[in-house]
């Protein structure tokens, strides 16, 4: 899903690299596709150049947990203040009560290998109200669009499913 900066829904055409492929092989595939775009980050200090199930290599630091770039500032994802959502989504999702990098024109929201990180409607009601784009994609889509507005994105990448 991804939303313009009034908050219309920004339909994307079914890209054919992992559109009738099991779902590990499509992530593998889309994993792969990324790494030809992951020098252009550098723009903003930061480069990914590793996403796989389960870890996400950036600056040449491995993490194993979701991660937030901040202007170039790699943190991880204190998601803490969303626990207390988790049965009501099935998982722990991406919740306004984060701290969100929301100074941005872009915000990319990476939602695992498998797209299953929910976010929840008040995130995209915030970013409506604060006129940022909300792209929302699974992490192996989200990686290149990162890199394709490094200097006006930020981003929270989620690494597992």
């Amino acid at each position: 899903m991804a939303l313009g900066a009034a908050g219309a829904p920004v339909s994307r055409p079914s890209e054919g690299a992992g559109a009738t492929q099991p779902p590990a092989a499509a992530a593998r595939q889309q994993a792969n596709g990324f790494r030809a775009c992951a020098g252009r980050l550098r723009m903003c200090g930061v480069k990914i150049d590793h996403f796989d199930f389960g870890s996400i290599r950036v600056n040449g630091v491995t993490y194993r947990h979701d991660v937030v770039v901040d202007h170039g500032t790699v943190r991880e994802r204190k998601k803490g203040p969303s626990k207390h959502l988790r049965e009501e989504h099935g998982h722990t999702p991406l919740s306004a009560e984060e701290r969100i990098p929301w100074e941005c024109e872009r915000l990319v929201i990476g939602t695992g290998a498998y797209g299953a990180l929910p976010v929840t409607d008040e995130v995209v009601a915030e970013a409506r109200r604060r006129r940022v784009e909300l792209v929302v994609l699974p992490t192996a889509e989200a990686i290149p669009v990162l890199c394709a507005d490094a200097g006006h994105a930020n981003a929270i990448l989620h690494v597992t499913c």
